[in-house]
C-alpha cells in the first residue's frame, strides 16, 4: 500500500478600511491523502477555514475503482469563543497574559497559584470538531481541578508560594511552579510530552516531587484529581479496560488498576477522545484509582470513600497515592497522563469497529514480559440484527493473551480460546459492547513496527477488521527505525465493489460523480487558492509521508 499525504497551509492577511478600523484575518488549511489498495484509489481532502470566530471544515472523500469516481461531500461550521492559536508543529508558544502554554494540539493554563487546566487548540488535525475545545472543566478562565499533599497526616491543597509561582519554559515545554510545607519543598511540573497513543505531543505529563529538606522522616502521600469535562459535556462517562463504560463511582487498587482510561461522547462520530495514563512510567504507580461524582470527591481532599453504583453524574477521576516513609534528604515522585487519544475504526454498517492499544510499548523492564490491554468497541449502526456476532483479535508471533480469569473459570473450560469472544445477538441500535485483551510481550522480542489485528463479523456479513501498529523500543536498546511505518487509520467508506478503502473520517451527505481533487508539490485547492487569490500575505507549509 502506498499512501501519501500532502499538507497546505494557506495564511492570508487582509486589511478591511471600516470604520473601527480593525483588521480581519482570514486562515486555511489543507491536507489531502491519497491511498492505494489493490487497484482502488482513494483521495481523502480535509479543508478547514478560519476567519475571525469561524471555523469551517470542508470533508470529501473521492473513491476511483474501476473507472468509476464517486466523492462524498461534508461540510461543517463551528463556531469558536477565539480564533485558534497557531504554533510552529513540535514547538510550544506562551501566552504570558492569557497565563497558557500552547502546542498545535492542546492549550494548558497555569493560574497563578499553580492550578491549571487543559483544553484543546487544533486537537486531532483530522477531526474539525475538537478545535478549541474543554478537556478540564473550566477551560481557560477557571479550573475545578486540584492535587492534594499528605503530610503526617494532615492534608494540604497545593497552591504555589507568592516566591515561586509558575515559569513558563517554551525551549523545555514545561511550567514549573512550587510549594513550602514546613521543611518539605513540592515542585509542580506541567510538561508536554509524547503521547504513546498517537505518537504526537499532545499529553500533558502531570508531576509531582516532594523533597523532605528536614531532619527528620515524614510521611507523605498525594492526590491528583482532574475534574474531567469534553467539549460540552460535563457527564462524559468513562471507559475503562476489563470493566467498560463506567458511569458509577468505582475505585480500582493495586493490580487492578487499569493501564489507561478513555472518554468520549460518541462511540462513531466522537468530537473529543481523552485518555489518561496511569501505569505509562516504569515506577511508582498509584495505589489507587477513583472515578466519582466530582461534588463529593471535591469536598474531600483525602480519604473520599466511594460509594459503589452511585451516579457518577459531574465525573471526575482521582490517582491516589498511600502515605508512605521519606527519609531525610529522599524525594517522593507522583505523576499522572492526561490528553488526547485515538481509535483505529471500520465504520462501515451494520457493525462499528474500533479498537485501541498503546502504539509505543518501551520493553525496558526487569520483568520477562511487558504487559498491555487491547480494547475493542462493537456497535451494531445497522437496520436490522446481527445474529452470533463475535470479536476476536490476532496477535504478531511470540505474543500471548494472558488468561485473567479465575481459578474457576478456568476449572470450568481449561481450553477457552482467548482470542474470540462470542458476543450473541447484537440489536440494531443497541449499545456499545466492549471488549478488552490483557497481552504479554517478551522483553526480549525484536524492535520494530507489529500489526495487531481484531476482527469482527456476524452471520449476515463478511468478517471486518481494524489493524493497530504497534512500535516496540527499548530505551536500553538501540530501536531502528520502522521499515514500513503504517498508521492507524479508520475505515469509513467502501467502493462499488468489495474492495474495502481506508479513508480518515465517514462521510455523511449523498454521494454524486465528480472528478478527483489534484494534488501535487505545491500550491493549494479549492478555498484555500480563491483566499492564496486575492491574499496580501501567503504562505505555504507541506509534508509528504510515503509508506
Amino acid at each position: 500500500m502506498k499512501k501519501q499525504t500532502i499538507r497546505t497551509i494557506a495564511a492570508v492577511f487582509a486589511c478591511a478600511i471600516v470604520s473601527t478600523g480593525m483588521v480581519s484575518t482570514a486562515f486555511a488549511e489543507e491536507l489531502t491523502t491519497t491511498t492505494t489498495v489493490a487497484g482502488t484509489t482513494t483521495t481523502h481532502n480535509l479543508l478547514t477555514t478560519t476567519t475571525g470566530e469561524t471555523t469551517t471544515t470542508g470533508d470529501s472523500t473521492t473513491t476511483t475503482f474501476d473507472g468509476t469516481t464517486t466523492t462524498d461531500v461534508t461540510t461543517t461550521t463551528v463556531y469558536t469563543d477565539a480564533p485558534l492559536e497557531r504554533v510552529t508543529p513540535g514547538q510550544v508558544a506562551v501566552d504570558e497574559e492569557a497565563h497558557a502554554m500552547f502546542n498545535e494540539f492542546l492549550k494548558l493554563v497555569a493560574f497563578s497559584d499553580g492550578k491549571f487546566t487543559l483544553g484543546t487548540t487544533n486537537g486531532d488535525p483530522l477531526t474539525a470538531t475538537d478545535n478549541d475545545a474543554k478537556m478540564l472543566y473550566g477551560f481557560p478562565d477557571s479550573t475545578t481541578s486540584y492535587t492534594t499533599i499528605r503530610v503526617d497526616g494532615q492534608t494540604y491543597r497545593y497552591q504555589a508560594d507568592a516566591e515561586n509561582q509558575p515559569v513558563f519554559d517554551a525551549e523545555n515545554k514545561k511550567v514549573t511552579s512550587g510549594m513550602t510545607i514546613g521543611n518539605l519543598f513540592v515542585t509542580q511540573t506541567l510538561s508536554f510530552v509524547n503521547n504513546v497513543s498517537t505518537g504526537e505531543e499532545n499529553v500533558i505529563e502531570i508531576r509531582y516531587d516532594v523533597k523532605n529538606n528536614d531532619t527528620v522522616a515524614h510521611n507523605v502521600g498525594g492526590r491528583i484529581m482532574l475534574d474531567t469535562m469534553l467539549g460540552r459535556n460535563d457527564h462524559a462517562p468513562f471507559r475503562v479496560p476489563g470493566t467498560g463504560d463506567v458511569t458509577t463511582e468505582k475505585e480500582y487498587v493495586g493490580d487492578a488498576i487499569p493501564d489507561y482510561w478513555q472518554a468520549f461522547d460518541n462511540l462513531t462520530n466522537p468530537s473529543v477522545i481523552a485518555q489518561g495514563s496511569f501505569k505509562r512510567a516504569d515506577f511508582n504507580h498509584p495505589d489507587r484509582v477513583q472515578f466519582t461524582n466530582w461534588g463529593g470527591v471535591s469536598s474531600t481532599p483525602w480519604g473520599y470513600q466511594v460509594t459503589e453504583g452511585s451516579a457518577n453524574g459531574d465525573s471526575a477521576v482521582s490517582a491516589i497515592w498511600d502515605e508512605k516513609n521519606l527519609d531525610s534528604g529522599a524525594t517522593f515522585v507522583y505523576r499522572t497522563y492526561y490528553g488526547l487519544s485515538e481509535l483505529t475504526q471500520n465504520l462501515l454498517p451494520p457493525l462499528a469497529l474500533s479498537a485501541y492499544t498503546d502504539a509505543t510499548v518501551n520493553l525496558n523492564t526487569t520483568e520477562d514480559a511487558v504487559k498491555r490491554s487491547v480494547t475493542s468497541y462493537i456497535q451494531n449502526i445497522g437496520e436490522g440484527d446481527a445474529t452470533n456476532a463475535y470479536v476476536r483479535i490476532q496477535l504478531p508471533e511470540g505474543w500471548e493473551i494472558v488468561d485473567t480469569r479465575t481459578d474457576e473459570e478456568k476449572a470450568e473450560d481449561p481450553d477457552l480460546d482467548l482470542s474470540r469472544v462470542e458476543l450473541g445477538t447484537l440489536a440494531a441500535g443497541s449499545p456499545v459492547v466492549q471488549k478488552d485483551w490483557t497481552i504479554s510481550i517478551p522483553a526480549d522480542a525484536e524492535l520494530g513496527t507489529y500489526p495487531v489485528v481484531i476482527y469482527c463479523g456476524c452471520d449476515e456479513i463478511e468478517e471486518k477488521s481494524v489493524t493497530r501498529y504497534v512500535t516496540l523500543i527499548n530505551t536500553n536498546r538501540e530501536t531502528p527505525p520502522p521499515v514500513n511505518p503504517v498508521p492507524n487509520q479508520t475505515t469509513t467508506t467502501a467502493p462499488t465493489s468489495n474492495t474495502t478503502v481506508t479513508t480518515t473520517k465517514a462521510p455523511t451527505s449523498s454521494n454524486t460523480t465528480s472528478t478527483a481533487p489534484k494534488t501535487g508539490d505545491a500550491g493549494v485547492t479549492g478555498v484555500a487558492a480563491a483566499l492564496a487569490t486575492s491574499a496580501a500575505v501567503a504562505f505555504f507549509v507541506k509534508r509528504k509521508k510515503n509508506h
